[in-house]
C-alpha cells in the first residue's frame, strides 16, 4: 500500500471557506484523514513524510470544457494565434514544422481575423500558391469558421446551397467557412489526421493541463465540429491517462449512449455559433454588421424531441449556446422535459452562456440547469474597445459572461477554457471571474475557485470522489506558490504551480 502523509502546509479542503489545514494523510490514492497542528507521525509511523514547506494547497483544478483532442492537435499543427498579416500566416505555414504529420493534410488554428492588417485573410489563389499538393485547413480561433484550400474545397464537395460558404463578387468561393460549411470541414480535416497524431498531440496537452494544476478534464468529443473518431480515441486513451478524463460524446443520438454505455451526451452540439465570426444567434442584429443577427443550427422541433427522449432514458445532455436566441431555444426544450419528468435531477448543461436575459438565468436555476462558462472569455475579450464591443455594442456587451447574476441566482456553475480557443489554465480562467470587465459581474475569489473544483465534480456526478480535498476521496491537488485567497486579485494570473498531485501520485514538479 502507498501510504504518504503530506504536512507543513496551508491546505483548502474547498467543501466550505472554513476548512483549511496544515496537513493530509493518504493512503491508496485516497485521503484518510486531514489534520491541524503538529503532524500525527506517531499515528501515522509507517507513512513517507512529505513537506509542503509552508505551500498552499488546493484541490486540483477541474477544466469543465476542454476539446482534448482538437488541443492535441494544435500543439503539433501550424500555431497562428499571433499572426498579424496575411505575410505572417503564410511564412507560418511555409514553415511549419512536424512534417511527419502532414502526409495527407496540412493543419492550423488560432487565427484571429480581427487581428490582423485590415483585418483581411489571404484568398484562395494565394493559399493555393502556398500549399496545392495536399489539403490545407486553417481554423479560426473561436472554431466556427475555418480557410481552405482549392484542394481540400474541390475534396468537400460542398453543395452550392449549403449554408456558410463566403464568395466573393463574382460569385467565386473565398476559401472562407462558416456555420454549416465550416462544420462539414472542421470534421472532414479531423477525419483525415492519424492516430498518431492523435496520440502524440493529445500527450503534449496533458503534460500541459498538468503544469497548470489540472487532475481532470471534461474533454468534449465528437459531433458538428469534430471527427466521431476523436471521442473513441480519447476513450481508449483515458484508460491510461495520468489524470482523470471524463469523455463527452457530442452527438444528439441516445441510441449511441446505450450503445456505449454513456450517462450523458453532448457538450458542444452547436446551437449557434460565436460572436467572432457573427454566428451566435441575437435577437437583434450585430452592431458591426447590420445583415446578420447569427443562425440557430438545429430544429426546435428536433431539439426539443432529442432533450425529452434523453430524459426519459435518464441521460444528461448539454448543448452550446452563446446568443439569446440559442439560449431561449434550449431552455424551452429542456423546459419540456422539466415537464414530463419534473423528480429526475439529470443535470443537464448549457456550455457558454455568454449573452442571457435575466428570465433565461431565472430559468435555468429553476431548473436547476448547470452553467458551463469560461471566464477566459472576458479575460481575452471583455471591456472597452474590445471584441465583445465591436460586436455587440456597448449596453450587449455588459451584460455578457453575467458570471455574478448566474451566482446569485442559485445556479451551479461550472469553469471551463473551452480549449483549444483559450490555453488550459484555470488561474487565468479564476482571475478573469475575480476581475471581471463589467465590476457588477465579477465574483468572490471562493466562488471562482469552487467553479474550477468542486463544482466541476458535481456536474458529472462524481461530487464524492474529487472536487474538495476530504477523507474518502481521491488525493488530487494543487501546490501553488502563492495564496489564491489573499494574493491582490490583479495577480492571481502571475501565480504559479509548483507541483501537481493526481490520487496521491505526483504527476508534475516545476522543480
Amino acid at each position: 500500500m502507498k501510504k504518504k502523509i503530506f504536512h507543513n502546509g496551508c491546505i483548502y479542503s474547498m467543501a466550505s471557506p472554513e476548512d483549511i489545514y496544515s496537513g493530509m494523510a493518504v493512503c491508496n490514492g485516497k485521503i484518510v484523514a486531514m489534520f491541524n497542528g503538529d503532524p500525527p507521525f506517531d499515528e501515522y509511523f509507517e507513512y513517507e513524510k512529505l513537506d509542503l514547506n509552508g505551500n498552499v494547497v488546493f484541490p486540483g483544478f477541474i477544466d469543465s470544457h476542454v476539446h482534448l483532442t482538437q488541443t492535441g492537435l494544435n500543439a503539433i499543427g501550424v500555431p497562428l494565434n499571433n499572426v498579424k498579416s496575411i505575410v505572417e500566416m503564410t511564412s507560418a505555414i511555409s514553415k511549419s514544422r512536424f512534417a511527419e504529420y502532414f502526409d495527407r493534410i496540412i493543419f492550423g488554428t488560432g487565427y484571429d481575423d480581427t487581428l490582423m492588417k485590415d483585418q483581411k485573410l489571404p484568398s484562395l489563389p494565394a493559399l493555393d500558391e502556398i500549399v496545392n499538393d495536399k489539403y490545407l485547413w486553417l481554423s479560426r480561433v473561436d472554431s466556427h469558421s475555418c480557410l481552405v484550400n482549392s484542394k481540400f474545397l474541390e475534396y468537400l464537395n460542398l453543395d452550392a446551397d449549403i449554408n456558410g460558404i463566403d464568395v466573393d463578387g463574382n460569385g467565386m468561393p473565398t476559401g472562407v467557412l462558416r456555420a454549416e460549411a465550416n462544420s462539414i470541414a472542421r470534421k472532414a480535416a479531423l477525419d483525415l489526421v492519424s492516430d498518431k497524431a492523435r496520440r502524440d498531440g493529445i500527450t503534449h496537452a496533458i503534460d500541459n493541463a498538468v503544469e497548470m494544476g489540472v487532475t481532470s478534464i471534461h474533454a468534449l468529443e465528437g459531433g458538428p465540429l469534430f471527427s466521431d473518431m476523436d471521442f473513441h480515441f480519447i476513450r481508449e486513451y483515458s484508460k491510461s491517462s495520468p489524470i482523470h478524463i471524463e469523455p463527452h460524446f457530442q452527438v444528439m443520438d441516445v441510441k449511441a449512449a446505450e450503445k456505449y454505455n454513456l450517462n450523458r451526451l453532448g457538450g458542444c452540439i452547436i446551437l449557434d455559433g460565436s460572436f467572432g465570426s457573427r454566428t451566435a444567434a441575437l435577437f437583434e442584429p450585430y452592431s458591426d454588421d447590420a445583415s446578420s443577427s447569427g443562425t440557430l443550427y438545429i430544429d426546435s422541433d428536433e431539439l426539443e424531441k432529442f432533450v425529452v427522449e434523453a430524459a426519459e432514458r435518464d441521460i444528461q445532455v448539454a448543448f452550446h449556446a452563446l446568443g439569446e436566441r440559442a439560449i431561449e431555444q434550449v431552455l424551452n426544450a429542456y423546459q419540456k422535459a422539466y415537464d414530463l419528468f419534473p423528480d429526475k435531477q439529470l443535470r443537464h448543461r448549457i456550455e457558454h452562456f455568454e449573452l442571457p436575459l435575466q428570465k433565461h438565468i431565472d430559468k435555468a436555476s429553476k431548473m436547476g440547469v448547470i452553467i458551463s462558462v469560461q471566464p477566459a472569455f472576458d479575460y481575452h475579450w471583455g471591456g472597452e474597445s474590445s471584441l465583445y464591443y465591436e460586436r455587440l455594442g456597448q449596453q450587449r456587451a455588459l451584460r455578457a459572461i453575467p458570471l455574478k447574476s448566474i451566482l446569485d441566482s442559485g445556479c451551479m456553475m461550472i469553469g471551463g477554457s473551452d480549449s483549444d480557443v483559450t490555453s488550459i489554465n484555470p488561474l487565468v480562467g479564476i482571475h478573469g471571474a475575480v476581475n471581471h470587465s463589467n465590476k457588477s459581474q465579477a465574483i468572490q475569489v471562493y466562488d471562482a475557485i469552487r467553479m474550477f473544483t468542486y463544482n466541476g465534480a458535481y456536474a458529472i456526478g462524481k461530487e464524492n470522489e474529487i472536487g474538495s480535498l476530504e477523507p474518502t476521496k481521491h488525493a488530487n491537488f494543487v501546490v501553488l506558490n502563492m495564496d489564491l485567497m489573499n494574493v491582490p486579485s490583479d495577480q492571481i494570473d502571475s501565480v504559479e504551480v509548483l507541483a501537481t498531485y493526481c490520487q496521491g501520485e505526483q504527476v508534475y514538479s516545476k522543480a
